[in-house]
């Protein structure tokens, strides 16, 4: 089945970037696409020779449209779509500008304020996204395998699980879309021996191992993603982004992520764990 890609996100997020790494994967591009003509194109590419398509749909051209999300109805039945959201901090993307000296489409002088005011213009994009990624904390060399991976899942029809530990201090990931409050476990902080070391540590884990409840916690988050996983291969999105957090994201969330994306792997289930704020 010909594969259409739709790319969206705030100006400053990346999409360049990842617009980049869809045409090295072999995708037919065209940036700055009205919402308008999303289902022409669409309709093009069932009636050509092309077999992958990726149209970038971002607020350039949808100010000047009032029903943001409602060109996705035009898109025709026969084809396996995917929509990307690119997002990321605001104080993030008023550094990226800062560095390129580039001015906001919005034409906000405050990059801060013209991230807010595109945030509220993109939000029924994002919520009917398929995937959300949040480049805050990613280079381009990351950004383009997180593209190249939802790609991929999409032609393998399968669901890639991505577990996240993050402290509570530095913020919740924004591309989450299940988030698990760990907080209430008891916290290696308080033993002096083992306050410098991270949740991956041997003797960390030892100690949380000891109490019950943090036994019954890694249980029921597993379960729970276990179910959203079948519903999710059910709807064919491609991957799932599961945060957990504890107050600095070194010790208990670690542990926790971990210990998850150990039981997921034994269900059969692609995973990767990353742990955002351990090298805080």
């Amino acid at each position: 089945m010909k594969k259409l890609i739709i790319l969206s996100g705030l100006s400053g997020s990346g999409k360049t970037t990842a617009l980049g790494a869809l045409e090295d994967s072999g995708f037919f591009c065209v940036d700055n696409v009205p919402p308008s003509l999303v289902g022409q194109f669409a309709q093009l590419l069932l009636n050509s020779n092309l077999e992958k398509m990726a149209l970038v749909v971002d607020v350039r051209s949808l100010r000047y449209e009032s029903n943001t999300a409602d060109f996705l109805k035009n898109i025709p039945e026969g084809l396996e779509k995917l929509v990307i959201f690119l997002d990321s901090g605001d104080e993030v993307i008023h550094k990226r500008y800062q560095y390129t000296r580039r001015k906001h489409p919005l034409g906000i002088t405050d990059t801060r304020e013209a991230a807010k005011e595109e945030r509220k213009m993109l939000a029924p994009i994002r919520e009917v996204a398929d995937v959300v990624i949040d480049t805050s904390n990613m280079d381009g060399h990351t950004l383009r395998g997180r593209i190249v991976e939802a790609v991929s899942t999409l032609e393998a029809v399968s669901i890639t699980v991505y577990i996240r530990s993050f402290g509570y201090r530095f913020g919740i990931p924004a591309d989450s879309e299940f988030v698990f409050d760990v907080r209430f476990l008891p916290n290696p902080y308080y033993v002096e021996e083992l306050r410098g070391l991270p949740g991956t540590d041997p003797k960390v884990q030892q100690y949380l191992e000891q109490y019950p409840d943090v036994k019954k916690c890694v249980e029921l988050i597993t379960s729970l993603i276990l179910i959203a996983v079948e519903r999710y291969k059910e709807q064919a999105k491609p991957e799932l982004v599961v945060s957990i957090g504890c107050t600095g994201g070194y010790h208990r969330s670690v542990y926790v992520a971990e210990m998850v994306g150990k039981k997921l792997k034994q269900n059969n289930l692609k995973v990767l764990v990353e742990h955002r704020d351990m090298g805080v």
